[in-house]
């Protein structure tokens, strides 16, 4: 509001009118375009945000579809080796498509000879291996003299992205499997599974229950057991072959099965079969139930108790 005059004929006449100009309009507008900015960029962080959570879902399927396939393959492989049959040319002939990921024993010869075959889910090898980020947390805790005790922030951050790309369906795992060869003849064998898990019931995010399942399988000569005196009554339902849980706390559940080149092979094909959807499942396995179907089916007959 302003005054505006003007002069009139006549002395000191003077008439003046008082102007009113109202700014509250374009205030009003300018208020709802601001407004109007902000709920765009939000939706538009909101879509880009979901696009990424959605490639990074896909990708993991995509590469966790692809891991599955070639431990199956590999399993499929182990399970058709016979003890004290198969020709070690034979399976010398399988190792050469896994070359990228085999070993052979330093001591190997023409009479006795041990190789491994070891397939690592891309995400989880990348953790496992790169020291870069361990580094960096020792430099951060020196700088600022924080205990070695304590969990670093890029450790946390590391761990908080893993349990990320676990809850968008990623499994990060390692395969490993052995194939022992004595006189030209396949004398021993082995396949273990590692799942990092975590119970699909959590209440929340905090506290997170991840761990790792393991499924072992593997060939030994004798059974090694605390006490000769006393045998596994397992041993007396089935002298070659037994099933156990390895004992822990929190952070793993694990599961054995050791056969001798004695047991029936039907039997030793029969407890090899894993359940390696476990790798792509969206809902995660967490029992060794889930894990080793065949083997724990019949453990939990044999241990009604547990």
């Amino acid at each position: 509001m302003k005054p505006a005059c003007s002069s009139l004929p006549g002395p000191l006449l003077i008439q003046c009118e008082i102007v009113i100009v109202d700014t509250s309009g374009s205030s009003l507008v300018s208020n709802l375009t601001v407004t109007r900015l902000i709920k765009k960029s939000l939706l538009g962080a909101t879509l880009a945000l979901s696009a990424v959570v959605l490639l990074v879902f896909l990708a993991s399927q995509v590469e966790q579809h692809f891991f599955r396939r070639r431990a199956e393959l590999l399993l499929t492989q182990i399970q058709s080796l016979e003890l004290g049959k198969t020709p070690w040319s034979q399976t010398k002939g399988q190792l050469k498509n896994w070359d990228a990921e085999s070993t052979f024993d330093d001591s190997c010869n023409e009479s006795e000879c041990l190789a491994d075959v070891r397939l690592v889910e891309p995400v989880y090898g990348f953790v496992t291996r790169t020291e870069f980020f361990a580094h960096l947390d020792d430099y951060i805790r020196w700088r600022l003299k924080l205990s070695s005790s304590d969990t670093g922030p890029v450790v946390r951050l590391e761990l908080a992205l893993l349990r990320g790309y676990m809850l968008l369906g990623g499994r990060p795992a390692r395969i490993v499997a052995f194939v022992g060869m004595r006189d030209g003849i396949v004398s021993s064998k082995g396949y273990s599974v590692e799942i990092q898990t975590y119970w699909p019931n959590i209440r929340g995010l905090l506290p997170w229950d991840n761990f790792a399942l393991i499924a072992a399988e593997r060939t030994v000569s004798e059974f090694d057991l605390p006490d000769t005196n006393h045998l596994d009554p397992q041993l007396n339902l089935h002298p070659g072959y037994r099933i156990w849980r390895q004992a822990g706390c929190c952070d793993f559940e694990q599961g054995n099965v050791e056969f001798t080149p004695r047991a029936d092979p039907n039997d030793i094909r029969r407890l090899m079969r894993l359940n390696l959807s476990c790798l792509t499942q969206i809902r995660p396995c967490a029992s060794l139930s889930d894990i080793m179907p065949a083997a724990w089916e019949e453990y939990r007959v044999e241990h009604p108790g547990e």
